[in-house]
């Protein structure tokens, strides 16, 4: 990629990359915090942060050529610092669900939030709303009753 000064990136002078302004621009494109050196997006922790250091190459391989893999972990270093956050607080009141967050009063939002963990699951209003104690017993019963049945009286022949 032949590039001239004119479309040179912000964060790029001809010769050095402009940590501060690079991290500044990476985070507004790909928001995240980092709480305890861990990087975490509204969607949950990263678990490979080896996605984030192949975002960044992305990035500057238009303008740099050499040392790659050096400047890479440099500039991933300095967004965990630009990043950083407290830790996270503890939220008793809801469940965060991969659609949104489902509140313990029974109300759900799309909108997602910083949390420490994000079921992989969705909410779903209209599911069915779960067996009692007893109706799962029940449920068990005639399961036991129907032990034994060939496929031909079950009728799957």
């Amino acid at each position: 990629m032949d590039m001239t000064p004119q479309t040179w990136p912000d964060w790029y002078d001809g010769r050095h990359i402009n940590e501060v302004l690079f991290c500044q621009q990476f985070l507004d494109k790909h928001p995240m915090k980092c709480v305890r050196g861990r990087l975490f997006t509204v969607d949950g922790l990263i678990e490979d942060e080896g996605q984030i250091g192949n975002l960044i190459l992305e990035e500057i391989s238009g303008v740099l050529t050499s040392g790659l893999s050096k400047v890479v972990t440099n500039l991933l270093a300095s967004i965990k610092l630009q990043a950083y956050s407290p830790p996270l607080p503890i939220e008793t009141d809801r469940i965060h669900v991969s659609n949104g967050t489902y509140f313990m009063d029974g109300s759900f939002t799309a909108d997602k939030s910083y949390c420490n963990n994000r079921l992989t699951v969705s909410y779903n209003p209209d599911a069915p709303a779960p067996l009692e104690d007893d109706e799962a017993e029940t449920t068990e019963d005639n399961d036991e009753e129907t032990d034994g049945i060939t496929n031909e009286e079950a009728g799957l022949e």
